[in-house]
């Protein structure tokens, strides 16, 4: 999915809440309006129904009060419905897109917690639901009812005035003395998240080898420095939050106070004085939730501002728009130079070499020689820093994963099954069809391995497919590298775990392959341990490479080899 789309498609789910959200305005003036009720019902027992002792007035008003009341009821819970709906809309249109990203991030080596985002995702949507956002619309209308309490008496207003910009003040303050910390206290956790994710991915060695303990005390410091950053922002929060609790109740005592002493001087009536008190809580009310809320608000905003950022700094992807027909497995790799983002050196420099549809292709090298590099440019899955890497004419880092993807095989040297059935990992979880499911494991020599689970078909793997062998795992990993005749295979070190009859297995497939006219490319340490190819690729230290026919390039490496012992005994005997 290119940039564009993924920035069009979070740019529209926000377009969308903004909608939702002018409703969620519109609801709080009704029920800001419909909270005036209540000091009115008051004012007007206490001024009129008590001093002219009408009881058909009383009745009116209560009619009118309970309905109104009612009206209420059933606008908040409206309000509160479509919060709730926005939320989950929200969630539906950024899940996917998230998770497309996260999985992205992961691979290029950018983040070590793949769920982050969608964590992210769930804190903005629990804070569309809680009670933070509400106090947020109830916000705008704090001047109305301290312009009320001026009409009810000044002194009311002075009182209200007061209290509302003391209670607005430590909002800030709560804000300024727990930003820092919220922050810290985040980042501390998304550390220590990431660090026990990648401990996961390797728990056997971990506890093979005694590193439990140790590796403990190194989480630990992560985790208890965002557990400490939190205690910071929580104290601080609660301090002033028992502060503000404790202003508002004074101010309801001021409020009851001053009015009593109108009263009790005829200047106001008994009636204003508990309107007042009334109205000015209601006032504070938004203020007060504000404060209560404010680091759920602060976390919400950070976590937006990360999501947006990651969609942000996505890099361009595919140029090609137009959906491209299933390749034929021409590959051109045309003067590549590839190093790593931050390192200097080249990994891969001037590199250059073709397949015709159908050739099989083994790349040797030692370790650190850029092969799983070239194996990542080969497969689209990073670009050349200058160069070219094709696949049937077209930049194969610019086809859309989804519509290249069922074209291509690929076995890691790191074999990783998914949760789920022998079938479903076989399928790539497609929904596949069982026939195929079949196909796939015959050609791969592994069905009637499979057949020996004790499920066959239907046993269920472990994370990392740890109810089976590595070999085992290889060889369902192969199965699913050929899931519906793709043209264009790349094996990395495809029987680095396997036995006699799995090495038997793949020789067998490999040949039928080449029947099929299947680009195959295999990666692999020695030349020596290759299965037949028709064409060899050896990377060299020094940047150098030979590439041609297998039997030519094994004899100019058995040359050079000749060469350098020759020189090496020469050297001997002169000294």
């Amino acid at each position: 999915m290119p940039t564009s789309s993924k920035a069009t498609q979070f740019a529209s789910a926000l377009g969308a809440l903004r909608k939702e959200l002018r409703k969620v305005f519109a609801f709080s003036v009704f029920l800001n309006i419909t909270v005036l009720v209540v000091p009115l019902y008051m004012l007007q027992v206490y001024d009129r129904v008590l001093t002219s002792q009408s009881v058909d007035t009383l009745y009116l008003l209560t009619a009118l009060a309970f309905g109104m009341l009612g009206a209420m009821a059933l606008v908040e819970m409206a309000r509160a419905w479509v919060l709730v709906q926005s939320a989950t809309r929200l969630d539906g249109a950024l899940n996917g897109l998230l998770f497309e990203l996260a999985l992205k991030r992961r691979l290029e080596g950018e983040s070590s917690t793949v769920s982050q985002p969608l964590r992210d995702l769930e804190i903005v949507r629990s804070f569309l639901t809680g009670p933070g956002l509400p106090a947020l619309f109830d916000a705008p209308w704090i001047p109305l009812y301290l312009a009320i309490l001026f009409l009810m008496h000044p002194i009311f207003g002075i009182i209200g005035t007061f209290g509302a910009i003391v209670i607005l003040g430590l909002a800030v303050l709560s804000n300024v003395t727990t930003k820092n910390a919220t922050r810290e206290s985040s980042n501390a956790h998304l550390t220590s998240n990431s660090f026990l994710d990648s401990l996961s991915r390797t728990s056997e060695a971990v506890h093979a080898m005694g590193m439990v303990r140790h590796l403990n005390k190194l989480w630990l410091r992560a985790h208890e420095a965002g557990v400490a950053w939190h205690a910071v922002a929580a104290d601080r929060s609660a301090v002033i939050t028992s502060f503000t609790k404790a202003f508002r109740m004074s101010l309801q005592v001021a409020i009851l106070g001053s009015g009593a002493w109108l009263a009790i001087n005829n200047i106001t009536s008994p009636g204003v004085m508990i309107a007042a008190s009334i109205i000015m809580s209601r006032a504070l009310a938004p203020a007060e939730a504000a404060i209560a809320n404010w680091r759920n608000l602060i976390a919400a905003r950070q976590t937006y501002h990360r999501l947006k950022a990651m969609i942000g700094e996505e890099p361009k992807e595919a140029k090609h728009r137009m959906n491209l027909p299933a390749p034929t497995g021409r590959v051109e790799v045309d003067k590549v130079f590839f190093r790593h983002p931050g390192d200097n050196n080249w990994l891969l420099q001037n590199l250059s070499f073709a397949l015709a549809p159908g050739e099989a292709l083994g790349i040797v090298g030692p370790s650190g020689i850029g092969k799983s590099s070239l194996i990542r440019l080969l497969l689209g899955l990073t670009r050349p820093n200058s160069g070219t890497v094709r696949l049937d004419g077209a930049e194969v880092a610019d086809w859309s994963y989804d519509e290249l993807g069922p074209s291509v095989g690929y076995v890691p040297q790191d074999v990783e099954l998914l949760i789920g059935s022998v079938a479903h990992n076989i399928g790539r979880f497609t929904g596949s069809d069982p026939k195929k499911v079949a196909r796939a494991a015959k050609f791969a020599g592994a069905h009637e391995m499979i057949l020996r689970l004790p499920n066959g078909y239907d046993t269920l793997l472990g994370e990392g497919g740890v109810n089976v062998s590595g070999g085992q795992r290889q060889r369902i990993a192969l199965a699913r590298a050929l899931y519906d005749d793709p043209k264009y295979i790349v094996l990395d070190e495809p029987n680095s775990n396997l036995d006699l009859e799995g090495q038997e297995a793949l020789k067998r497939t490999l040949a039928a392959l080449n029947e099929r006219v299947t680009t195959v490319i295999i990666v692999t340490h020695r030349a020596s341990s290759i299965i037949s190819t028709a064409k060899l690729l050896v990377l060299l230290p020094g940047h150098e490479y030979l590439f041609g026919p297998r039997e030519a390039v094994l004899a100019r490496l058995n040359g050079s080899a000749r060469e350098k012992t020759s020189n090496s005994k020469q050297a001997a005997l002169a000294s």
